[in-house]
């Protein structure tokens, strides 16, 4: 094999005393791709004001030691028990520096040690082989500059701490910053618009962002798209390379680092020329598929008929669990073949049944009192073949490439192979297609069962054509994935305008602001340090920023034990949005702050829908002139001590309720 091929599964599986060389340069390959969107984030930032670059630098430690983690156990003594094993202590201890961070030298020197031993043996793997590995990297920062531009020119953008604040920031936004902030700052999983009315919800990269942003010391805003851009994407599409090694069809295959990006990453760009790239719209979806894909080898290598002990069976479901606090779809399409998985194999240990048995309880408990979105649950109905009418298109192109894996998948069951992977995967892409043949779920949610079986089909076909012609074809396999890569770009729209559409979110926010600087701005590139200072100092003046300052003020923070109420005269702020139901988000996600009768007043006749929690308000919540002994009433019974009143963008007072009415006016 040589210094750029990568192991099979049954390689994955073989205890050796030294990583696999190839995996350890796939790992390389994508710690250069954050690298280098963190380092494009940085010089963007940094005229307007921030994160620091050694937040950029924390960010890219935690993402390459998440995929060292991975690659390195996969090779070594425990093989892919230990990998997964690794990989979740890796992301345990980021979970943790956020909830504690004083132990922030925790959160740094394990991701920094494993991303220094994947760099020295990436060094020393290539030597001799320099001409090769120039061309990996200029092929790594190619793509990687291709997606900073794609991702930033949708809701996950940099610019979006200046959008929230000039009322240009989309709705999903604002609500999924708001749940982070609550989950961090108060532990409560609540919109907040009138203290913490609880609400059900996938967490987890809600929880990942907001505590990595807080252990980074940055506001979670910003911590919102940087966690996208330099943990989530680097790691989905090292996952779907890394499952890639989990579907090679002969044990005896093997492929190089480069080829094992190329060939997914084309047909993935082909599949989107038709598709929707939903994975840089939703955090909990690319963080969910991204679990998924990277937990692939190992539930292949349980797929065996062998005894599952107990250290087995608790892994697998304490996984099943992490996916579905991550995306409902995601966890209900490992959980469900996973248990297959263990009915099937009649040498599972008794005591393995009996824990089995206690974490799906768990699992279905916290499921249905926690995670399982309501607005979801509310709009889904039994409908066939709704969203197929609705989406024809859309559904095609996932449809197709997730058909012809199947079709691969059943002939292998055809030939009794032995084992249950065959098996594992069909379940897998059937429970994706069956919500979107039988239900309708408002919005076309489907869609985030259905493309779960899309990557796991791309993943498949990518092993499987890696194992037919890889092998004897390296070079000219990759030259052809290259070009149809280029190809897809070239004829993707979502792509070849992803550079002016990022700027023209640039020039927007000008116009908003001071129509003056975006004559003049017009033309400048999007690093252009000039534009983005002048960006700075007119978004400090927005009603956003304003509110900021008035806040500060009165030393409120995110996790200060205070309301935030907004009368209703402030007609500025309710009408901050061109949704109404968007304005009230403000300050619970970009201040960390819960508000008090947070909705918009009755008089601005905001058509409130089931979406972002609104459905569990009451008439009660609707922003109203009330007098201060009713206020202070309203604010203890929400279990806080202080009520701060925002007027207007220049006056702002707080009321001390835990005693005697005290209020303290700052104009």
């Amino acid at each position: 094999m040589s210094v750029f091929s990568s192991p099979s599964p049954a390689e994955l599986e073989i205890s050796r005393e030294e990583p696999a060389v190839p995996l350890i340069q796939l790992s390389a390959l994508y710690s250069i791709f954050a690298g280098a969107a963190a380092t494009a984030l940085y010089l963007i930032r940094e005229p307007l004001g921030g994160p620091s670059g050694t937040v950029f630098l924390c960010y890219w430690l935690q993402s390459s030691g998440l995929m060292g983690a991975a690659t390195i156990g996969a090779a070594s003594v425990a093989g892919t028990d230990r990998y997964l094993i690794w990989f979740l202590a890796v992301l345990g201890i980021s979970l943790c520096v956020g909830a504690f961070p004083s132990l922030v030298w925790l959160g740094i020197t394990p991701p920094a040690a494993i991303t220094a031993i994947v760099i020295i043996k990436s060094l020393k793997a290539s030597a001799g082989h320099a001409l090769l590995a120039a061309l990996a990297i200029l092929g790594i920062l190619l793509l990687s500059s291709s997606y900073f531009l794609q991702v930033n020119a949708m809701i996950d953008s940099v610019f979006l701490p200046e959008q929230i604040l000039t009322g240009a920031a989309y709705p999903d936004t604002l609500f999924h910053t708001a749940l982070s902030e609550m989950l961090v700052w108060y532990h409560r999983l609540a919109s907040a618009l009138d203290g913490f009315v609880p609400i059900r919800y996938h967490i987890f990269s809600h929880l990942w962002f907001g505590l990595v942003a807080k252990a980074s010391g940055i506001n979670i805003v910003n911590g919102y798209y940087v966690g996208m851009q330099v943990l989530a994407l680097p790691l989905l599409l090292f996952g779907l390379s890394f499952a890639t090694c989990a579907f090679f069809s002969s044990s005896r295959t093997s492929a190089s680092a480069p080829l094992l990006i190329a060939v997914p990453i084309a047909l993935l760009f082909v599949i989107e020329c038709f598709d929707y790239a939903s994975y840089l719209d939703s955090e909990s979806y690319a963080v969910g598929l991204l679990l998924l894909l990277i937990g692939i080898p190992f539930l292949r290598s349980i797929a065996k008929p062998e005894s599952y002990g107990i250290g087995r069976v608790f892994l697998s479901l304490i996984y099943a669990l992490l996916l579905s606090a991550a995306k409902i779809s995601i966890g209900a399409v490992w959980t469900l073949p996973l248990l297959y998985l263990l009915v099937r194999n009649r040498k599972t240990t008794a005591g393995a049944y009996g824990v089995g048995a206690v974490l799906l309880a768990v699992q279905g408990f916290l499921v249905f009192t926690y995670l399982l979105p309501d607005d979801n649950v509310a709009t889904t109905s039994f409908e066939p073949l709704a969203f197929i009418r609705s989406y024809p298109v859309v559904a095609a192109a996932n449809l197709v490439p997730i058909c012809i894996a199947a079709i691969f998948h059943i002939r292998q069951i055809q030939r009794q192979t032995g084992d249950s992977w065959d098996e594992i995967v069909v379940l897998m892409l059937l429970i994706s297609v069956l919500p979107a043949l039988f239900l309708q779920i408002e919005g076309g949610s489907a869609y985030y069962f259905l493309n779960i079986g899309t990557w796991l089909a791309t993943a498949s076909l990518s092993g499987r054509l890696i194992s037919r012609f890889g092998p004897y074809n390296d070079v000219p396999m990759l030259g052809l994935a290259t070009l149809i890569i280029v190809a897809g770009a070239v004829l993707n729209p979502a792509k070849t305008t992803a550079y002016e559409r990022l700027k023209s979110q640039r020039d927007g926010l000008f116009e908003r602001l001071n129509p003056a600087d975006s004559r003049l701005f017009h033309g400048s590139g999007l690093f252009d340090r000039e534009a983005l200072k002048a960006l700075a100092t007119d978004s400090g003046q927005s009603i956003g920023a304003r509110i900021g300052k008035l806040l500060e003020r009165v030393n409120a923070k995110a996790g200060s034990r205070s309301l935030v109420t907004v009368t209703p005269g402030f007609h500025a702020f309710w009408s901050l949005t061109s949704q109404c139901t968007a304005a009230p988000f403000l300050i619970p996600s970009f201040f960390g702050l819960p508000m008090l009768k947070g909705l918009p007043p009755a008089r601005e006749n905001c058509a409130l829908d089931v979406y972002y929690g609104y459905r569990f308000y009451g008439s009660k919540s609707h922003a109203e002139n009330l007098d201060e002994t009713t206020l202070c009433k309203l604010t203890r019974e929400k279990g806080f001590a202080n009520l701060i009143i925002i007027e207007s963008e220049n006056n702002i007072r707080q009321i001390q309720c835990a005693n005697d009415l005290h209020a303290r006016g700052l104009n």
